[in-house]
């Protein structure tokens, strides 16, 4: 019976696995009780080509989260294009954020270009680690924003808030979009970068989401018609 507890042994196991070419065995290890198993095995699955992929992208509907972050580790490691949409998938449909975060990172490592426009959403998602981890993804696949929108949404999601006030105005909108992030500290910001900006509208609409403590939709208030 395969082990999934950590040791030695283990890690032993794992490299004769990954020499033997066992596929099954090692998506196995990626339920083991200790995180440095799993990362062996993850790190194993992401040596052993294209003939693990499609193990792996079953992996991906495992009901246990480790397994299928270990499974798009191994896919990101893998680069195989074929991988792409079941990840785009993941990101848009799972459960966990932490699973959703990690298949938008493997995008970006696989490299295909495809995973551009359906990578551009994320960049307005709610949550900042989504979004950075967005980011990350594209600027290897190497895009380039053609707007201020654009640029804005990139720089928020980077936390470049210095380059975001220089933005002026034009980064008013997204700031305000924004303020539907579920980290306190990041509203918190995006209200402090607002009123630094020092348009009179984003002054006034400060002043009123501070008063009234109703940050979530100020931003929609104030930019509504």
């Amino acid at each position: 019976m395969t082990r999934l507890h950590g040791s030695g042994s283990s890690f032993s196991d794992i490299s004769r696995l990954k020499q033997a070419g066992d596929i099954p065995a090692l998506i196995h290890y990626l339920n083991s009780t200790d995180l440095s198993v799993r990362w062996h095995a993850a790190e194993a699955l992401g040596t052993c080509g294209e003939k693990a992929v499609p193990l792996l992208l079953s992996a991906l509907q495992s009901p246990i989260i480790p397994v299928r972050l270990g499974a798009i580790e191994a896919l990101g490691a893998i680069r195989d294009q074929s991988a792409v949409s079941p990840l785009l998938g993941i990101v848009h449909r799972d459960a966990s954020l932490e699973v959703r975060w990690a298949a938008v990172l493997a995008l970006g490592e696989i490299g295909s270009p495809d995973a551009v426009p359906f990578l551009l959403p994320v960049l307005r998602d709610s949550n900042r680690y989504l979004r950075y981890g967005a980011a990350i993804s594209l600027n290897r696949l190497g895009w380039k924003a053609t707007d201020e929108a654009d640029t804005a949404y990139m720089l928020i999601a980077r936390q470049e808030w210095d380059m975001v006030r220089h933005l002026g105005a034009a980064a008013l909108p997204p700031l305000w979009d924004l303020l539907r992030d579920d980290d306190p500290a990041t509203r918190a910001m995006i209200i402090s970068v607002t009123g630094q900006i020092g348009d009179p509208r984003a002054q006034a609409a400060c002043q009123k989401a501070l008063r009234t403590g109703i940050l979530l939709y100020a931003g929609k208030r104030f930019l509504r018609p």
